[in-house]
């Protein structure tokens, strides 16, 4: 009688999948958490996974991690599209003059220009600068003080210490700007707060957004209004011929990174579409449509066809 004898298998994780993963990790700065919450599993499996004991399905898990650093280096690439602007440039340089100064200032412009990639891209390139973006229901001054409380590591807190009295200890006298974008959100008692603080810190604040909102809101206390050291418009007037010469360049290196099969069709209809209202955003949500429709048959050999039917799908779009 023989006796069958079988032998576990244990998984192995790809050393190249692991070493990208590992370096993926460590260029955006995520933690276990963070990195699960992205790919949809606990942090304990991550963790298992980096310790030579995977759980699950290992190949399922590994498909997901290579098309998770592909889809956030496609992002990387796009964003890039809108940071090499004469737009992004002058974000920059108002942003080095509103942190020299340490004072308050508005940044303004057209939608979809690159303001708010260009204050990320300021962010990251400049350690200290925090950047938060305000949602509609974290817009009062309790929603602005939690938001820039995330920023920090809390576990050196001191106990009988609130939120808005770290923030003004971690802050006091660093000189580091804090980028506001979707400022025009944040309602007067929240403006006051932000005055307040720079106030109490000597932080600077770059209020990035629609500016009418902003100042109607200042403009009903001339207290505050005073405080503001600087309003700039981002230039985005078409009529410009520097503005159309970066906006074009910034539309062939948009659909060169999303749609590169398709430059040569689609080229001048872009440079067409980057003129309206929305520009780049509203190009990128353009292109996304075109290349979805060309995945069905019906569309599949007419790229500029199914181009001028994404935009016509976008013709009740655009502002922020």
């Amino acid at each position: 009688m023989s006796t069958e004898t079988t032998t576990a298998v244990a998984k192995c994780a790809n050393p190249e999948i692991k070493k990208a993963l590992e370096k993926y990790m460590g260029d955006n700065n995520f933690t276990l958490k963070k990195v699960g919450n992205k790919l949809g599993c606990s942090e304990s499996m991550i963790s298992l996974y980096f310790s030579a004991k995977p759980v699950g399905d290992l190949v399922s898990f590994e498909e997901s991690v290579i098309d998770m650093i592909a889809a956030d280096s496609r992002k990387q690439e796009l964003e890039s599209a809108f940071f090499e602007t004469y737009a992004a440039e002058q974000c920059f340089t108002l942003f080095d003059l509103i942190r020299s100064a340490n004072d308050v200032g508005i940044i303004y412009g057209s939608p979809g220009i690159g303001k708010t990639e260009a204050s990320k891209q300021y962010a990251k390139l400049n350690p200290t600068c925090i950047r938060i973006e305000i949602p509609e229901w974290k817009a009062n001054r309790w929603g602005l003080a939690n938001l820039l409380y995330a920023q920090f590591d809390n576990r050196k807190k001191k106990v009988t210490e609130g939120k808005c009295e770290f923030l003004a200890r971690k802050l006091h006298h660093s000189d580091r700007l804090i980028i506001v974008d979707n400022a025009q959100r944040v309602p007067l008692s929240g403006l006051r707060w932000l005055m307040d603080f720079n106030d109490a810190t000597g932080s600077p604040f770059a209020l990035v957004g629609n500016p009418e909102k902003i100042m109607l809101r200042l403009q009903t206390d001339d207290a505050l209004s005073s405080r503001v050291g600087l309003c700039k418009s981002i230039s985005a007037d078409i009529k410009d011929a520097e503005v159309k010469r970066w906006l074009f360049a910034a539309a062939d290196r948009m659909v060169q990174m999303m749609w590169p099969v398709a430059f040569s069709d689609i080229r001048k209809l872009a440079h067409e579409s980057v003129l309206q209202i929305g520009h780049l955003r509203r190009l990128k949500k353009q292109i996304s449509h075109a290349i979805r429709l060309t995945e069905s048959p019906a569309w599949r050999k007419s790229n500029d066809a199914a181009f001028v039917y994404a935009r016509s799908l976008l013709v009740n779009m655009g502002g922020e």
